[in-house]
């Protein structure tokens, strides 16, 4: 089974030069974020300024893009720039393996494809023409509009995903979610529907550690609820942006049970995974954190992950020392000059 990373988050672009010192053994590098202006809102022009990006010479790059929602109104002509785009990325800058990403292309109306049969069959054209037109290309990515079974609706036959099983190369690798945007189980038991439905490989888009919905949270714990057999063709990480924690993170797929550095024992919970939730132990735990713990925040000689991380635990102070507040005033003083004007009135005004 293949094992990666996804450059693919919102918010954060890694510098070009980010994983070089990669010591995690993974296979696939893909990039595609959605701050990249080329892969998206520009996709149509080249990047001339283009690179690979500087890893470990065995891991093989993948250049992801994103055709806009409009890119069915002129399939003929918009083929023609998606295919130039691509050769673009695979001979002047060096990719190895190329990706179509259509999820998430007009977020106005995310997940709303679910019964549309027939932008499932004009999918299937575009990355069956694509496929063609790079014979050589072993592995050809896919991520499609309707990525995992809660967008789906229930719909198959009949909407999407059925227009894109009619008539979908077969060497095509579907990218799946789970059953949800950020699933909490991934097992054969949660895969057996898009297995059975689908003849194309399979591989897993992981969004467990992604925190661009919540950028106020971090987690950092084990790699929970996975059990994927040979039938998946790949697990690929969906990081944070952090380049440190992503590294971190990554050690997940070979080594679930790696132990967490720098985090106070009283925060470890609050910081675990995006399911958890606290018991009264360990939330009496977080709100009486130890002077010693929080001098550790403040004062540990700075360690690049610290660094990322120390943002995160300084929110997690913050509120607890909210929770611990007993005056309006005290709440509202504090509020005004830690959270946004947004936030503050959401949080205070009359139900």
């Amino acid at each position: 089974m293949f094992k990666g990373y996804i450059e693919g988050y919102y918010s954060r672009r890694l510098p070009i030069d980010a994983f070089k010192d990669l010591k995690t053994p993974i296979s696939h590098y893909f990039y595609g974020p959605k701050e990249d202006i080329y892969l998206r809102h520009r996709w149509k022009e080249l990047d001339k300024n283009l690179k690979r990006r500087i890893l470990p010479k065995k891991i093989k790059q993948v250049y992801c893009i994103s055709p806009s929602s409009e890119f069915c109104e002129d399939i003929e002509k918009n083929l023609k720039l998606l295919k130039r785009k691509l050769s673009h990325a695979l001979e002047m800058a060096g990719f190895d393996e190329i990706a179509i990403f259509f999820d998430d292309i007009d977020i106005t109306n995310f997940g709303q494809e679910a019964a549309d049969k027939d932008l499932g069959k004009k999918h299937a054209e575009v990355l069956n023409e694509v496929s063609m037109h790079f014979p050589k290309q072993k592995n050809m990515w896919f991520c499609p509009s309707i990525y995992n079974l809660s967008l789906s609706k229930g719909i198959f036959d009949e909407g999407y995903l059925g227009g894109l099983k009619e008539n979908l190369n077969k060497r095509v690798v579907i990218f799946w979610t789970g059953d949800t945007v950020i699933s909490e189980r991934i097992n054969n038991s949660s895969l057996k529907s898009i297995q059975d439905f689908f003849k194309n490989p399979i591989a897993i888009w992981d969004n467990f550690y992604a925190n661009d919905y919540c950028p106020s949270r971090l987690f950092l714990g084990p790699l929970k609820g996975r059990s994927l057999n040979k039938s998946i063709v790949g697990h690929f990480l969906n990081g944070t942006g952090l380049k440190e924690t992503d590294k971190f993170l990554l050690n997940y797929l070979f080594n679930p049970k790696q132990k967490v550095p720098y985090l106070p024992k009283e925060l470890k919970p609050i910081f675990s995974d995006p399911f958890k939730t606290l018991n009264e132990k360990e939330l009496q735990r977080a709100l009486n954190i130890s002077k010693k713990s929080i001098r550790f925040i403040f004062e540990n000689p700075l360690d690049e992950i610290l660094l990322e991380w120390k943002p995160f635990l300084m929110s997690s102070l913050n509120d607890i020392k909210l929770f611990h507040l007993e005056s309006k005033k005290e709440v509202e003083g504090f509020l005004e000059r830690r959270y946004s004007p947004l936030f503050v009135k959401g949080l205070t005004k009359k139900r």
